[in-house]
């Protein structure tokens, strides 16, 4: 596990739930929309877009400007994130596939961090139950940053040293 980027997403999800630029939402189910139509994001800096857009958190740190010192990027050509390597080249690593690569985590851990449909599981060790008395989303039913912000903090406090 990449603990310092770990604690880097962490660290932008608490700014994002200080508050986003009027028209940005938090969106667990997207990667990062609008676009313009050739697939390029319309959105550079989140902390300082004046545009309407939604995101998830690897979304989010795709254009931000400390995630793209480390490579993530919005990718040109769909609704997802690419990781580029230190020369600006792509090096094939989109969606998930990035994310491992960015955070030194597996598929699974991956899922457990950034897909929707896992926030519905409620994890006990290395098993996980459905458990529909433990709330995993908001009231409205929307997984919020600081449902992520848990997970992540779960990760870090069972890292084995």
């Amino acid at each position: 596990m990449h603990i310092k980027n770990l604690k880097l997403m962490k660290t932008m999800l608490e700014e994002i739930q200080e508050g986003l630029p009027k028209g940005a939402t938090f969106d667990l189910k997207v990667f990062i929309r609008p676009w313009d139509g050739s697939g390029v994001a319309l959105v550079e800096d989140w902390k300082n877009s004046s545009c309407g857009f939604s995101a998830c958190a690897l979304g989010f740190a795709s254009v931000d400007s400390r995630f793209r010192e480390l490579g993530l990027r919005p990718w040109t050509l769909a609704n997802e994130v690419c990781l580029l390597d230190a020369n600006g080249e792509d090096i094939g690593l989109y969606g998930f596939d990035a994310a491992e690569r960015l955070f030194e985590i597996d598929y699974s851990t991956c899922c457990y961090l950034f897909d929707p449909d896992e926030y519905s599981y409620y994890y006990i060790g290395d098993t996980c139950e459905l458990d529909y008395t433990i709330s995993c989303v908001g009231v409205d039913g929307d997984i919020l940053p600081s449902h992520v912000i848990a997970r992540i903090d779960y990760l870090l406090s069972n890292e084995d040293g």
